[in-house]
């Protein structure tokens, strides 16, 4: 195999590219280094942002939002469906793609899929400790077969569709 080289007008592109987005660039710890909500707000996300990657940056950047999905004001709500509606009210409020109006009774698979993490995450004894058990499996295949088994809209779903994977 050959090595691998850009063009010179590549490169000026590649260090344009990089020059005009180096600001937006945050670069975060290790995983184990998260809080429970830092992490719990990255699985959400994975939720969200099938359909549309605005939105995940929308919802990350939101302090109101935030504050709405925080796993403190969460774990006091009683009962599926006062979760469904609070999830669904956010995802609404970022206009996440095929979440309708919060007014809206019916079920929807996104909203559906996120109560259903955060429980997963929640019986796991936290967030941390959900993805330090995925940090023990040996390779990265037996990690992101883990997360498919163990949560929704993780994963490709589809033929041709892209991965949605933590790992």
């Amino acid at each position: 195999m050959g090595r691998f080289q850009l063009s010179p007008r590549q490169c000026a592109q590649l260090c344009g590219l990089v020059n005009r987005y180096k600001d937006r660039i945050q670069l975060r710890g290790a995983r184990h280094k998260w809080t429970d909500d830092e992490l719990w707000e990255k699985t959400l996300i994975q939720v969200v942002v099938a359909g549309g990657a605005r939105v995940g940056a929308t919802l990350e950047k939101s302090a109101i939002a935030n504050q709405r999905v925080s796993r403190n004001r969460l774990k006091r709500i009683r009962g599926d469906k006062a979760l469904k509606k609070e999830l669904r009210l956010v995802m609404a409020a970022v206009r996440t793609r095929y979440v309708k109006d919060c007014r809206t009774t019916g079920d929807n698979v996104k909203v559906n899929c996120a109560v259903m993490n955060f429980r997963t995450l929640q019986e796991s004894g936290g967030p941390r400790q959900f993805f330090s058990r995925v940090a023990k499996e040996r390779t990265e295949e037996a990690r992101i077969e883990f997360l498919k088994k163990h949560l929704k809209y993780y994963g490709q779903k589809a033929p041709g569709a892209p991965s949605l994977s933590l790992v």
